[in-house]
Parts: C-alpha cells; structure tokens; sequence
C-alpha cells in the first residue's frame, strides 16, 4: 500500500482521522461520507453506552469510527479484503480507539471460505463475496452468530453493507435475530447485485419480519437502499 497522509474529516458531526494515499482515495472517502451521513446520524441516535455493534463490510472505517468515537459502544468491524482491513485498523489507530476490534473476514451464512472479487482501490467499497468463483481471491468466512455466540450474546445494532451478498449474512444470523437482542439493524441493499445472485428484497424482508423486525426508515440511491429495522420489542431512541 502507498505511504499514507492524514486526513480530517468531519463525519456525522464527528471529527475523525484517516490514512490516504492518494487524491482518488480521498475524493471518494468525502463522498462516501457525505452520503453516509444520513443514515449514520439514525445509528449514531440508536446506539447507547455499553452495547455491542457489529459493522459487517466495514470498509475503511467510515462508520465504524464515528460510532466508536461517539461513546461506550464495543465495536467489530468486519472487512474481507485485506487491504481495506488493513487501512481501518490504521484508522482506528490514528482515533486512539482501543473499542474496535478488526475482523478481516467475510461475514456469511456459514464459516469456511469464500472468493472474493476485489474491484477497485483502497476504500473503493466495491468488493463481493461469492460462494465460489473461479480466478478470485479466497478468504476466511464467519458468521454473525459464531461472534453471537449463538445469540446468547448478539450484538444490540448491527449494519450490513456487502454488495449484494445480504442474505448470506441474515442467513448466518439467525438466532441473534431470533434472540431479539438485537435492537436495530440498518442494511444498505443493493436490489441489483441480489437480482443477480437471483435473489431479492422481498426475502430479505421477509427473513427480518419473521424474526419480528419492521422498517422504521429508508432512503433511496441509484442503486443502493439504506433501510433501518428495529425489533417490535424495541422502544423508539
């Protein structure tokens, strides 16, 4: 990776630190934080001292950062491709939060490996994860409920962004959905990468409504929905 410089960026009304190498990965990481925000301020809202918050496709940190730099919150950041993991713990570094704990790993339905499609620079978010894939890079897979330990300790917000693979990640999360633990969940869903995997938004709402989770928010982006799902049992921030 190319000697970084330090950029400060303000984030949800956060200020924040991060390593760039160059002024594409800098244009785009101001991009990806303006059009975060929104959706970031509801997390930042619905997250409280002392919980557990699981970024699955953490990317370069863009969210994981303000929410551990905001308060009390343990947080796990899950990012397969390696240099991206490897820029967020600098991220993290460069903060002084000691709360995040990096994961370089797939987050799926079930452990073992996946390939991985890497598509794009540093901070690019345009990585997918598949079963198989011939001439992809292989890398390590976990499941939200192995970290859950079998929902017995799920996390109490979640946010999922992985280009397309969201079903494999609800998959592997079914007893911390089932536990009901999980107070909030916020999933950025990208209707034309599922379409492709011959999959659709109706599944994935229909996986959350039966473990008793409603849409509370969304907003729509070319491609890209950002939705919040908070549990029935869950008292509104």
């Amino acid at each position: 990776m190319p000697a970084a410089t330090v950029r400060t960026l303000q984030i949800a009304g956060r200020t924040l630190r991060f390593a760039v190498s160059d002024r594409r990965e800098d244009e785009r990481l101001g991009t990806v934080a303006a059009y975060e925000g929104r959706m970031l301020r509801r997390l930042l809202a619905a997250t409280r001292d002392g919980d557990t918050f699981f970024d699955v496709g953490a990317n370069i940190g863009t969210v994981t950062l303000p929410v551990a730099v905001a308060g009390a919150a343990e947080c796990l950041a899950f990012e397969p491709e390696p240099a991206n993991a490897a820029r967020l713990a600098e991220n993290a570094e460069l903060n002084g939060l000691a709360n995040v704990t990096v994961i370089e790993a797939a987050v799926w339905s079930e452990p073992g490996n996946v390939s991985l499609r890497i598509d794009g620079p540093v901070g690019s978010g345009t990585a997918s994860a598949f079963a198989h894939g011939a001439g992809m890079a292989e890398v390590p897979a976990v499941t939200v409920d192995d970290f859950a330990g079998g929902g017995r300790a799920a996390p109490q917000v979640i946010k999922i962004d992985v280009e397309g693979a969201e079903l494999e990640v609800l998959r592997g999360a079914e007893a911390a959905l089932a536990s009901g633990r999980v107070r909030d969940l916020f999933v950025e869903a990208h209707p034309v990468a599922l379409a492709a995997r011959g999959e659709s938004e109706t599944e994935l709402f229909s996986i959350l409504e039966s473990h008793g989770y409603a849409e509370v928010w969304a907003t729509i982006r070319d491609t890209e929905a950002h939705r919040h799902f908070r549990h029935r049992s869950s008292q509104a921030p």
